[in-house]
């Protein structure tokens, strides 16, 4: 496959992503609210923050998803490759994920749409950075936590399509374990949730699961705006006709 190809690809994925990103309205639910779910590789961050919020509108802010849609198409396993040609071309199509998903991104906070934003959790300074970013432009923060025992992320990585070396995961999970009573200091226990994800659940064990995290999305997200400066904001455009936060005068 050639490097024309790849960057073909590329551009018909970044059409897709931008073309499909919705202009939600200034009444619309969930406004200036931007949940992370954090936890190392392995622990279910996907499955869990589905279950909590799924459906409700809120947009995902993961260069994962841009990832599984771009590797196939350019010819790129999603699993751990120890040949340097193809892990090169991986880490250029990392790049090139994120890149797409920032500028989905930014389109999506400029609308104050709410968020739900995919971490490690491993860098404790990088996500509080991009939290007080957030509460900078009216957004209310909190966390979902999920937590698990190193053995079973371990033996999630090695089983799913999208997988890093057992080393770089056993690293992310310690990182991720120092830094739990951090994010708890910083988001507050109002806003810091942890969910121990390391059951295999299944019939009515994972619908009383999934209810219990719904109900505490929901319940997070229905919590009146705290956020002064996004009250205001809102407050301005409702008052002026303003639907985004460049129409602010």
């Amino acid at each position: 496959m050639s490097v024309h190809d790849d960057v073909y690809r590329v551009k018909v994925l970044a059409g897709y992503l931008i073309g499909h990103s919705l202009t939600e309205g200034i009444n619309d639910p969930y406004l200036f609210k931007a949940l992370f779910t954090c936890g190392g590789t392995g622990s279910g961050k996907t499955y869990v923050s589905n279950h909590a919020v799924q459906g409700l509108g809120l947009k995902s802010v993961s260069s994962d998803i841009a990832v599984e849609r771009m590797f196939p198409r350019m010819g790129l396993s999603l699993k751990f490759s120890d040949d340097p040609d193809m892990s090169a071309r991986q880490a250029a199509g990392r790049l090139r994920a994120k890149e797409l998903t920032d500028k989905q991104r930014r389109m999506w906070e400029n609308g104050m749409l709410g968020l739900v934003i995919d971490g490690t959790a491993k860098d404790y300074s990088r996500i509080v950075k991009d939290a007080e970013y957030l509460k900078s432009l009216g957004y209310d923060v909190g966390m979902l936590f999920v937590n698990t025992s190193l053995d079973v992320a371990l033996e999630r990585n090695a089983s799913r399509a999208r997988s890093v070396a057992s080393e770089v995961a056993t690293d992310l999970w310690k990182g991720v374990q120092s830094n739990i009573g951090k994010f708890q200091g910083y988001f507050g226990n109002r806003n810091f949730f942890i969910v121990d994800n390391n059951d295999v659940r299944t019939g009515s064990e994972e619908a009383a699961f999934g209810m219990g995290l719904r109900r505490l999305g929901l319940d997070w997200l229905n919590r009146p705006l705290s956020n002064e400066i996004g009250r205001k904001k809102l407050e301005i455009l409702r008052a002026t006709g303003g639907k985004t936060l460049s129409d602010l005068p």
